[in-house]
């Protein structure tokens, strides 16, 4: 049984679309450039708890709903055997309004508050995030590096024993291709720069790829642990 959830969530819509949610705030996808407001609504008939999602449009009309079930087991075994769920995994369809067009969906509670950042302009941090990560997709370098707060620490190589401090753009420009490989370029690709979680040392990109401070800057570049994210280390950023 589910009677509130303690942070957001996480997932995908089809297994193909990441998002990030927040009860009766909003949800994002990783290409979102804004959060799109949502109505969520609770019930519980007995032990089993639904949840009803309403999408709405530019207008506040609803455009599209989530209609899901709290699991008590979750079915894609991110919990250990025998554990039981409350408000952890939501399972069920997202059905667009317009066209009946319905995909299956999955959500994972994050545990941790997502979208508030503590400070006065959330809007500022979530343009710096889309701008920073569509600077990498797209290898725009000179806004990648314009938009880091120097001196930094970054990891060569994807190798954490290969630790080098950079104390300004064109130092960055010279080992460019030594962080910004492959894998971690696709990481951040799949990241969504919206509703994204925050602790006093600044806003997480995803599960740590990258680091903002609270005023958009990038500060931390974690291009290692890329198939281990839950590493205490990746919830602070290096030094």
């Amino acid at each position: 049984v589910c009677d509130s959830p303690r942070g957001g969530f996480v997932g995908s819509i089809d297994d193909k679309y990441p998002i990030a949610l927040v009860m009766n705030e909003g949800y994002a996808y990783n290409t979102s450039d804004h959060v799109i407001p949502i109505k969520s609504e609770i019930t519980t008939v007995g032990q089993v708890s639904k949840v009803r999602i309403t999408e709405l449009d530019e207008k506040g009309m609803p455009a599209a709903v989530f209609e899901g079930t709290f699991q008590d087991i979750d079915p894609r075994g991110h919990f250990p055997a025998g554990a039981k769920l409350s408000c952890e995994v939501v399972t069920g369809r997202w059905k667009r309004l317009k066209d009946g067009r319905s995909m299956p969906f999955y959500l994972i509670e994050s545990g941790w508050p997502m979208g508030s950042y503590g400070g006065d302009d959330n809007g500022k941090i979530d343009a710096a995030a889309i701008r920073f990560r569509r600077a990498v997709i797209n290898r725009d370098r000179r806004t990648v590096v314009s938009s880091i707060r120097y001196p930094i620490t970054v990891f060569l190589d994807g190798n954490r024993k290969h630790q080098k401090k950079i104390k300004g753009s064109r130092d960055l420009i010279g080992v460019y291709d030594r962080i910004f490989l492959p894998r971690y370029v696709k990481k951040i690709r799949e990241d969504i720069p919206l509703l994204m979680f925050s602790n006093s040392h600044g806003i997480v990109l995803g599960d740590g790829e990258v680091w903002f401070d609270f005023d958009g800057r990038v500060i931390a570049l974690n291009s290692v642990d890329l198939d281990n994210p839950s590493l205490l280390e990746r919830l602070l950023p290096p030094h």
